[in-house]
């Protein structure tokens, strides 16, 4: 059995670990949030390979999403344009919670931030801030934007801004008056401007 270290806890980590284990490794996530994983909104559209990975735990991708079925886009003047687009979507702790809980048994090491990554021979090792080393066959970097194992590997490779800004918010369905309830619901909708 080889070994396999996985840098980040979130959602890509956690398919990793999953991915690595169904084809026999043993598999350990290192996250650097020292505490509970805290959710990152809604808004997810639930994907083929994240279906399938579900599907492989035992899960349906229904049971942990709500099915939208139109697709409508806002304008600051007129009506909407809306067409059919059925899709699954989900939030990040529905997710989150899916893929970690049948890690039960499998190393999840909060507070591990990385603090250096050598190779030697066939072995990798990473190094944590807080002085706990791990050992393994190879290291699967899914630590995002502000990649930590991605600024050791090559500190020349910087992300950079792609020119688009989002802004998302959630809002408590009770708070919202009906005619906007009555826009909003069963929908994936979008406001598009300069």
């Amino acid at each position: 059995m080889f070994k396999a270290l996985i840098i980040g806890g979130s959602l890509g980590g956690l398919a990793a670990a999953h991915e690595m284990r169904a084809v026999g490794a043993d598999a350990a996530v290192y996250e650097r949030s020292a505490g509970r994983m805290e959710a990152r909104g809604a808004g997810i559209v639930m994907q083929p390979e994240v279906e399938a990975l579900l599907v492989r735990l035992g899960m349906s991708a229904g049971s942990v999403s709500v099915e939208l079925h139109e697709r409508q886009q806002l304008h600051i003047r007129g009506r909407p344009a809306r067409y059919a687009a059925p899709q699954l979507m989900t939030a990040w702790d529905t997710l989150y919670r899916a893929l970690r809980d049948p890690l039960a048994g499998v190393c999840y090491r909060l507070d591990s931030a990385l603090r250096r990554v050598g190779v030697e021979g066939f072995e990798v090792t990473a190094e944590f801030a807080d002085g706990y080393t791990a050992r393994g066959d190879f290291l699967v970097a899914a630590d995002g934007i502000g990649s930590a194992t991605r600024r050791l590997l090559d500190p020349a490779v910087r992300p950079g801004y792609a020119g688009d800004v989002a802004w998302r918010g959630l809002e408590p369905e009770s708070a919202l008056p009906e005619d906007l309830r009555d826009l909003l619901t069963d929908r994936f909708t979008f406001f598009v401007s300069p």
